[in-house]
C-alpha cells in the first residue's frame, strides 16, 4: 500500500491553530510510530489535546486522513468472518499498545459515507473501544481514500486485504479467489494497462501469483466453491475432509452431496473411510445435469426484467453504473449494425 497518498479534508477533531507547523522531516515508519505514541488520552487535557494535535499532523504528514468512524460502513459483500471474541481481543490490545494501520475505503456517487475495503476489524475495535471507555479519541480512525473506484477493483481491494492479513478457512480462501478472477476478468477487458502487464498470461496464473499458490489450486478452488453445499464447505473448514475430498464432493449432484455431507458428519470417519464413502457414493450417483447456456436474447430478456424492477425500486441510481449500461447497449447496437451491413 502507498504511503504517498494525495492528502484529503480532514474532520477536524481539534481546531487548526493547535497543530504544529515545523514537525520535523521524519521516515514513514518513524511518523507511524510517532503518530502512535501521540494518540493521546491520558494525563493533564492540555496535555492530551497536544498529544493528539500532534498526531493529527504526524498523519497528515504520512497522506493520510482522520476521520469520525460514523463517516464509514462495511461492504456488503465482504463475507469474511467476523468473530466477536477476536474484536474484543484487538480492542484490547489497541487499548494496551495504541498500534494501530490506517483503514482503506473508496467513496460513492450519492453516498457521504465511505466504503470500507480494508480494515473492517479494526474499526470494529475502534467502535467496541470508544463503547467501552467513553474516550471519544476512538472515535476517530487513521484512513485512506481510494476515491471512486469501480465495483469490481473494490471487491479485488477487499479480497487482496483480506488474503494479506488474514489467516483464512479453506471456504473464505475458495470464496477469495474465485471473487478475484471473476474481477481480473473484468480488469483485463477495461484496462489496458492491466491487461499490457499480464499479457500471456491465463487469469488463474495472475491469481495464483497474487494469493502465492499454484494455477491448479485455484482451478481447483474455484469449482469448490461454486459447486461444494454450505454442509461441505463447513466440513473442510473444521479439517474433518481434505481439499481433494472437497473436490471429489463437487462432482456429485447437490442430493447426493447432502447425503454424503450428514453421514460423515454424523459418524466423523476416518480419511479411509471418507474416501471409501465417496467412491461408493460417486459410483451410485446420478449424473450432475450441465446447465445449458444462455443466448444473448436470453440475457438480455433477464437484463429488462431486471431493469423494470429497478425503476419501481426507492433509491438514486448510481449514475457511473448506467453509463456503462449505456456504453454496453451501444456495443450491442454496434455488433448488430456489423452484421447486418
Amino acid at each position: 500500500m502507498s504511503k504517498t497518498q494525495p492528502k484529503h479534508s480532514i474532520r477536524k477533531f481539534v481546531d487548526t491553530e493547535t497543530l504544529k507547523a515545523n514537525v520535523e522531516e521524519l521516515t514513514i515508519e518513524e511518523l507511524r510510530q510517532e503518530a502512535l505514541k501521540n494518540r493521546g488520552g491520558s494525563g493533564s487535557v492540555t496535555e492530551t489535546r497536544a498529544a493528539r494535535s500532534r498526531r493529527m499532523t504526524l498523519i497528515q504528514q504520512m497522506g493520510y486522513d482522520i476521520k469520525h468512524i460514523d463517516d464509514f460502513e462495511r461492504h456488503p459483500e465482504n463475507n469474511f468472518s467476523i468473530i466477536p471474541e477476536e474484536i474484543e481481543e484487538l480492542a484490547a490490545t489497541l487499548r494496551q499498545t495504541g498500534r494501530t494501520n490506517a483503514i482503506v475505503y473508496r467513496t460513492r456517487p450519492g453516498n457521504p459515507k465511505g466504503q470500507i475495503l480494508a480494515g473492517e476489524r479494526r474499526w470494529r475495535a475502534h467502535r467496541l473501544n470508544w463503547e467501552l471507555t467513553g474516550d471519544e479519541g476512538w472515535a476517530m480512525i487513521m484512513c485512506q481514500n481510494l476515491g471512486a473506484i469501480d465495483d469490481d477493483e473494490a471487491m479485488l481491494q477487499l479480497v487482496l486485504d483480506n488474503i494479506s492479513n488474514r489467516v483464512l478457512t479453506p471456504s473464505e480462501l475458495a470464496w477469495s479467489m474465485d471473487i478475484a478472477g471473476k474481477c481480473m476478468e473484468k480488469k483485463r477487458e477495461n484496462d489496458p494497462e492491466f491487461k499490457e502487464k499480464h499479457a500471456g498470461k491465463k487469469t488463474r496464473e495472475i491469481i495464483a501469483e497474487e494469493f502465492r499458490s499454484s494455477p491448479t489450486t485455484v482451478t481447483r478452488m474455484k469449482e469448490i466453491n461454486r459447486k461444494l453445499i454450505p454442509e461441505g464447505k463447513e466440513l473442510l473448514d473444521r479439517r474433518v475432509i481434505k481439499q481433494y475430498q472437497a473436490l471429489e464432493m463437487t462432482k456429485l449432484n447437490e442430493e447426493d452431496q447432502l447425503e454424503l455431507a450428514k453421514k460423515i458428519n454424523d459418524q466423523l470417519e476416518s480419511q479411509e473411510n471418507i474416501d471409501n464413502l465417496l467412491a461408493d457414493k460417486k459410483s451410485k450417483a446420478k449424473p450432475v445435469t450441465q446447465r445449458k447456456k444462455k443466448t444473448v436474447n436470453e440475457h438480455l430478456e433477464t437484463a429488462q426484467k431486471s431493469l423494470k424492477k429497478a425503476i419501481k425500486l426507492e433509491g438514486e441510481p448510481d449514475r457511473v453504473m448506467i453509463a456503462q449500461m449505456k456504453v454496453y447497449l451501444m456495443e450491442l447496437e454496434e455488433k448488430l449494425n456489423s452484421k447486418n451491413a
